[in-house]
């Protein structure tokens, strides 16, 4: 590999109060010895728990950005990458345990294949069983009302469905397999891409700030791969698990959105604010009549339901009716 970088590879670990699930993951990489030439950079978010602590204490040799903020995932990752002096880079969630062969072979494979702009293992769970969901096609309108409003109560029971609209079907006996999209929680990606297709979009907080990504490389003319020989044990979720859960539904649809305006067409942005915004108004009618008949369901799932829709509309009028307001002012008053 070439010799005009400081390092092979730039592990970038973007965490957020997963202390003990960093500290595992960061013994996973540093416990063995290996002939790949890398850097570890974690890039905190302003955690609350003891991971800024643990890192310079248990982990003196990895290069630590505390944020006294939390900045987003995003933000963060180009931090990381900012400091990073690595040929490739890869963007590692903090509940993930990895080893020095699986990040060998997938930088190898970046080496060899010029046509590959990122590559991923495959993420297994704990009992060694393949994760489902990661390896998702990119988002259509059909797979918005299928799959991101109430009807995903009957769609993810029907397998057809999700292989047709959702998810890219793996099959056992493949060695790799080309995916649309790969979760930004396990991406290795090469630095000439970085120059063609820039850093993380910022101005998504949370979700989708991955499909953009590789949205952005693919449109450059790169392929993206999925190494199904190569395996990473994938917790899944350790952060978002400490999110409430009406915010986690909001952030999502409303990132959802975002993706959608940045680079679908106009007809497809009003669809797909019109599906996700006519179910959370029907749910909340429904969900207000139960509440009103059995007030004792606010305190159940229905009431859950209740507020994470809630929380989706109103997020969704901050963040759209200032800018319908501003472009309606600037119409009737240009100049």
């Amino acid at each position: 590999m070439s010799n005009t970088y400081e390092y092979v590879l730039s592990v970038v670990i973007v965490n957020w109060n997963t202390s003990e699930d960093l500290k595992t993951c960061l013994t996973s990489l540093t416990d063995r010895s290996g002939i790949l030439n890398f850097e570890i950079i974690v890039v905190d978010n302003a955690s609350e728990d003891d991971s800024v602590q643990m890192v310079r204490s248990k982990f003196p040799k990895v290069l630590l950005v505390a944020n006294k903020v939390n900045l987003g995932f995003a933000a963060a990752v180009n931090q990381g990458i900012n400091n990073a002096c690595g040929k490739y880079l890869l963007i590692l969630n903090a509940d993930i345990v990895s080893n020095f062969e699986s990040l060998q072979v997938l930088a190898n494979t970046l080496e060899s294949r010029k046509d590959v702009g990122a590559v991923a293992p495959r993420l297994i769970n704990l009992d060694g069983s393949l994760q489902r969901g990661y390896y998702r096609k990119l988002p259509t309108l059909m797979q918005i009302l299928l799959f991101y409003t109430s009807l995903s109560k009957f769609t993810f029971k029907h397998p057809y469905l999700v292989k047709k609209y959702l998810e890219v079907y793996i099959e056992e006996n493949a060695t790799q397999f080309e995916v649309e999209q790969i979760p930004g929680g396990c991406i290795m990606i090469r630095r000439d891409v970085l120059q063609t297709v820039g850093l993380m979009d910022e101005s998504f907080f949370l979700f989708f700030e991955d499909v953009d990504w590789c949205y952005r490389i693919r449109k450059g003319g790169w392929r993206l791969l999925c190494l199904n020989d190569v395996s990473m044990i994938h917790k899944g979720g350790s952060s978002f698990l400490k999110l409430d859960s009406s915010i986690f539904y909001g952030r999502f649809l409303l990132s959802l959105n975002q993706f959608v305006d940045k680079h679908y067409s106009l007809m497809s942005r009003f669809l797909a604010k019109l599906f996700t915004i006519c179910d959370s108004f029907i749910i909340l009618i429904v969900r207000k009549l139960q509440m009103v008949i059995k007030p004792q369901t606010m305190y159940g799932d229905s009431g859950k339901s209740y507020r994470k829709h809630k929380y989706y509309l109103k997020i969704f009028i901050d963040n759209y009716f200032p800018a319908i307001f501003s472009k309606l002012v600037k119409f009737i008053l240009p100049g």
